[in-house]
């Protein structure tokens, strides 16, 4: 395996590994109940951490088409996910912390970095520099296809907000303090929203990984 092989084997163990840590920190808190699977931050993580178990996958093994078709379709939904997560979250937190967070809530910081800003810089290393690879790798190994890409991401974004909507019409509670003041004809204004924004995130950032790793490179004039 060459030296950059061994690069980016290492960077996603360690990255795997800080994820699941993660997770563990959660448990030794009492953190990990039923409704975390309503934090969006966690679908974020989920989705981070199967890519992250693919790709080593792919680094230390044949390139089997069905691998690098997965691997392609979890690293543009994770994309997704951290751009969401890390925007968002952050976002509302300066704003107002209490939107997040309630007041009386002690939340470890580090952890708190771990699970809303690592996963956009470990994505962000992986698209600029190690998910690239010879120009002559992509036109062997084309890209998801668009349909099968914003199938799986609405498709995701639909059962997040069903979900959602589920608890609320259950306990009549949501799941983010900033919700507080939603009724559900409010909720679907926000969930048509957020479908309309996960359709334009997802196009932007499909567009610029296959300018990035797809395109033919410039002719020298």
């Amino acid at each position: 395996m060459a030296a950059t092989g061994w690069l980016r084997l290492g960077f996603h163990a360690v990255s795997l590994a800080v994820v699941a840590y993660s997770v563990v920190w959660l448990r030794q808190l009492g953190m990990l109940a039923p409704w975390l699977v309503l934090m969006f931050t966690m679908w974020g993580l989920a989705t981070l951490g199967a890519f992250l178990c693919v790709a080593l996958v792919v680094d230390a093994s044949k390139l089997w088409a069905f691998t690098l078709q997965l691997h392609e379709l979890l690293f543009a939904l994770a994309c997704f996910f951290a751009v969401i997560v890390t925007t968002i979250f952050w976002g509302l937190f300066f704003y107002d912390r209490e939107l997040i967070f309630p007041r009386a809530f002690a939340f470890p910081a580090l952890l708190n970095h771990i699970q809303h800003t690592l996963p956009m810089v470990v994505l962000a290393l992986e698209f600029l520099a190690l998910h690239r690879r010879p120009r002559a790798f992509f036109r062997h190994h084309p890209p998801v296809s668009l349909l099968l890409e914003l199938s799986v991401l609405v498709g995701g974004v639909i059962a997040y907000l069903h979900l959602t909507a589920a608890l609320y019409a259950k306990s009549g509670r949501w799941p983010y303090p900033f919700m507080s003041g939603f009724t559900f004809s409010t909720f679907l204004g926000f969930a048509t929203i957020a479908v309309v924004a996960a359709l334009l995130v997802s196009h932007l950032l499909r567009s610029a990984r296959l300018h990035l790793h797809y395109a033919p490179p410039r002719k020298p004039e």
